[in-house]
């Protein structure tokens, strides 16, 4: 992935020689010559001279060959998450959300907790970071996120939410969300 990386970074910065050079470490090191001329229908050699220190790729050509190595890059994580234990990927996807809902603290997110993470992503998660909390997290785990939120965790239409979506409470009848003391 670095060399796919490298080669968009000299792209942009308009060396097209160093492009070259990450582009084809980038084929060797992933699929092949021959396994991505099939995806793009292009015959191994000439994706070889496409990439060679004489061949002199379009801007074009290496879209189309970048677009193929990610999406190779892609089959094989997706390929790769499916085979990984549900702690490996329950892990993955706190360490993910952690980064993405809880950023302020990027420099404490190893001490972070499940529930945090959790509760941060039940009061401002997207619909698709939710369903993959639904995927990965048993509903237990979910409602004791709920049992041990502090104040400030929740925002009161997420906390009725979940309470609801949960079974918490009926409709109607949710509990507030902890408050803090005030003296």
């Amino acid at each position: 992935m670095k060399n796919i990386e490298k080669t968009i970074y000299n792209l942009v910065a308009g060396d097209a020689r160093a492009a070259k050079k990450h582009l084809r470490a980038a084929i060797l090191e992933g699929p092949g010559f021959e396994t991505l001329g099939q995806d793009l229908n292009i015959p191994p050699k000439s994706l070889m001279r496409m990439t060679s220190s004489k061949g002199n790729p379009t801007l074009s050509n290496f879209t189309l060959i970048l677009k193929a190595l990610l999406q190779q890059q892609n089959k094989t994580l997706s390929v790769h998450l499916k085979n990984q234990s549900k702690s490996t990927q329950q892990q993955i996807y706190l360490n993910e959300m952690a980064e993405k809902y809880i950023w302020w603290q990027r420099d404490h997110i190893d001490k972070l907790t499940k529930r945090r993470i959790l509760a941060q992503v039940m009061d401002l998660g997207d619909l698709k970071d939710t369903e993959k909390m639904h995927q990965l997290f048993k509903r237990a785990e979910l409602t004791g996120v709920l049992k041990s939120a502090r104040p400030g965790w929740f925002h009161p239409k997420s906390w009725n939410y979940w309470n609801v979506v949960l079974g918490r409470f009926k409709p109607g009848a949710v509990a507030k969300p902890p408050e803090r003391k005030t003296r």
